[in-house]
């Protein structure tokens, strides 16, 4: 039972039950029976219109009483006011009535996604869809909604329609998930680092380049293992700035005489991703660089032998370095470099040191602190090869006095490493200088023993 009047020019209406006068528009009795008198009430109808006006944009008040409380003079407490003090205050109920709006919260298809963050992971953020639910609360604040139960089940079944989603693409065949990969791939590790329950998984989903699949192809890690020797117990990494970098590790030339595969870990991202995952299956994840060179009882006593052989030249090098290096020593596994710089179980990769000290810089710290920090806490062990020639010629050098010349060679040979072993080279004007100075004395030893003027003359020995 309703009643409409249709107003020619705007003009207030006048209602008394509200106490006050109303702008133009519409007014719609509602009549209840003797039973529905709790629909009466503001705090009911505050339930309702909470419940169900989370798809109506349009603002719905309720005209209802509003208890506060202020503070006034305590009149009894101060008829005994002395001079100076100050007057007693009490707490009185100010009630009043005002309309109110109930439906503050936007309707969902007007909300920033972010206020629905929790919903899905953030490693999963490129996955477009819509959650159908009737048990989510949707006009309720952000809060509330983190609290709701249902928010939780809903994580875990997107998580797993998106996983199973991925895999679906696997199946279809490596050419057609690479394309995926390319351009999604990083997401994927991101979720390998922040997604604990699901790491495995996820590892399974990445693809590395290794040294069996070279520069064009892709490995995943399941794959990698069905590949793995016998006796092999680790799923084995190196890390670099891209695969140049990454495949020029001296610590490869011993994993290749072993036939152990290597993956390559190109980004700082997936080396952070490997130390998260720890473990793939039943293999250890390792840095291949802070490998031990397993030994037998023979390479055991060559090594301990050329130490002993190398005494005074690994004693010079430690001398000429300092405190660029921790130690000196003979290397176990290298065939075909000089020497390499080797970290420490618990030290850092030198592209992690690199990542490390560009995040700390850009949240406002000092860089040289920050380097010096990093340097401090990871000094790399050098190791040199005790049967390459370079090493036997400066182990000459030192062993014939000529600490002048065995100097800059000995600090070339750590140059050396540096670079091929991913480190940047601190000191690049020394370097250079010692580069000219070997190309003088190469040239120079190249012009010996001819006369000015002199021409080659080709003799033929019959």
């Amino acid at each position: 039972d309703y009643s409409i009047k249709k107003c020619d020019k705007p003009e207030a209406i006048d209602d008394d039950e509200v106490g006050g006068d109303r702008e133009v528009g519409t007014r719609l009795t509602l009549h209840l029976k003797d039973d529905c008198l709790e629909f009466s009430e503001d705090f009911r109808l505050k339930e309702l219109l909470e419940k169900y006006s989370e798809f109506i944009e349009y603002p719905i008040s309720v005209f209802a009483s509003k208890t506060d409380y202020k503070q006034v003079p305590d009149e009894e407490a101060n008829k005994d006011l002395k001079e100076g003090e100050l007057e007693k205050m009490k707490s009185v109920p100010v009630t009043t009535e005002e309309y109110s709006r109930v439906n503050n919260q936007k309707p969902i298809w007007l909300r920033s996604p972010r206020e629905f963050d929790d919903l899905i992971p953030r490693y999963l953020k490129f996955i477009r869809g819509v959650v159908d639910s009737d048990d989510l609360p949707l006009n309720v604040g952000r809060e509330i909604l983190q609290k709701s139960r249902m928010l939780s089940v809903i994580n875990k079944r997107l998580i797993r329609k998106s996983l199973d989603m991925i895999k679906s693409v696997e199946e279809k065949g490596e050419e057609e998930y690479m394309k995926f990969w390319r351009n999604f791939g990083k997401y994927i590790k991101v979720g390998v680092v922040e997604d604990e329950n699901n790491g495995q998984e996820l590892a399974g989903l990445c693809r590395f380049q290794s040294t069996t699949t070279g520069e064009k192809g892709w490995t995943s890690l399941v794959d990698y293992v069905s590949r793995m020797k016998e006796g092999q117990e680790k799923v084995y990494y190196v890390s670099g700035e891209g695969l140049d970098q990454a495949s020029m590790s001296p610590c490869l030339e011993g994993m290749r005489k072993l036939g152990y595969e290597v993956l390559y870990m190109t980004e700082p991202l997936d080396e952070i991703a490997m130390q998260t995952l720890g473990k793939f299956g039943d293999f250890a994840v390792a840095d291949a660089t802070k490998e031990q060179f397993p030994e037998g009882d023979d390479e055991k006593a060559a090594r301990a032998l050329a130490e002993e052989s190398l005494g005074a030249a690994l004693s010079y090098m430690g001398e000429i370095l300092g405190d660029k290096v921790s130690s000196v020593g003979v290397a176990g596994g290298l065939t075909e470099s000089p020497a390499a710089l080797v970290q420490g179980e618990y030290g850092m990769s030198p592209s992690m040191q690199r990542y490390m000290q560009a995040q700390a810089v850009a949240m406002g710290e000092d860089e040289s602190a920050v380097a010096g920090m990093m340097g401090g806490m990871n000094k790399a062990r050098l190791e040199v090869n005790p049967t390459h020639g370079i090493v036997k010629k400066f182990d000459e050098m030192v062993r014939g006095g000529d600490k002048g010349r065995a100097e800059d060679f000995g600090k070339m040979i750590y140059d050396l490493a540096s670079i091929t072993s991913g480190y940047k080279i601190e000191d690049s004007r020394g370097f250079a200088e010692r580069i000219i100075k070997t190309m003088e004395m190469v040239d120079a030893g190249e012009g010996a023993g001819k006369k000015d003027g002199e021409d080659d003359v080709e003799v033929e020995v019959m």
